[in-house]
């Protein structure tokens, strides 16, 4: 499990600069920041192509047109942190997919709870689409692992393809300690790992069972209100990030 809150790491815009989507010139534009305007480095920061935020705007800057280390240092402690430009946003951060380079963040909302906010919303959108034995499609059928790895491909988190091969993935914890986002495995009385889904808010979970569906869950296992029964077995809990 990740720190997620980023130490900070000043940048100055040199000039009028557009934050990317991915490095390269061309890629989509994230945001912009004016020259004078504060971003924050939070990886790469010795590379040609140096990931940024600035308020809501994450993304990738060229190195040339950044001034850093200590003449950004002594720019900020001059004029004030709070008085300096921040980017405007021209890419949502849940359409961004260069929100999930970096879970890390100078806000306090930090990136990784607004992932997974993200990544339950986004998981919801699919709710009665088809379950499909071996699918991978979130719109044309899937099965629980297939649904689950193309949730998780969308935030640029790679995952093995089968439950059983996902059950290895992440660090293994309680199932009070789960966060939305996390990853619940489901079993036959041998110990298979057998089902996955994708926890939501404590005592509902996302997952792909004859459709897309929520249902009920609890440390026994996924409770069917259809059925008004039981249907899964809960072995495990799994944080990814």
């Amino acid at each position: 499990v990740q720190d997620v809150m980023a130490s900070r790491v000043y940048a100055i815009a040199a000039k009028d600069l557009k934050i990317r989507e991915q490095r390269q010139d061309g890629a989509r534009t994230t945001g912009t920041l004016a020259t004078g305007g504060l971003c924050y480095i939070l990886a790469d920061g010795d590379k040609d192509w140096i990931f940024v935020e600035s308020g809501n705007a994450r993304g990738f800057v060229k190195r040339t047109e950044l001034t850093m280390g200590a003449k950004a240092d002594s720019i900020v402690s001059e004029k004030g942190e709070k008085n300096l430009t921040l980017a405007d946003v021209k890419v949502k951060p849940e359409e961004n997919k260069a929100c999930y380079y970096t879970f890390t963040s100078v806000q306090e909302a930090s990136q990784e709870a607004k992932t997974r906010e993200s990544m339950v919303n986004f998981a919801l959108q699919f709710l009665g689409n088809p379950y499909v034995w071996g699918g991978t499609s979130l719109t044309n059928g899937a099965d629980c692992s297939g649904f689950v790895q193309s949730v998780y491909a969308h935030f640029g988190i790679s995952l093995p393809r089968t439950s059983y091969e996902q059950r290895t993935a992440g660090d293994e914890i309680s199932y009070a300690e789960a966060q939305p986002g996390d990853l619940a495995f489901f079993g036959d009385s041998l110990g298979a790992v057998t089902h996955v889904g994708i926890l939501w808010e404590q005592g509902r979970i996302i997952h792909a069972s004859g459709k897309v569906r929520v249902d009920k869950i609890d440390h026994h296992g996924i409770f069917n209100e259809d059925l008004k029964r039981y249907t899964h077995t809960l072995k495990v809990v799994k944080q990814i990030f």
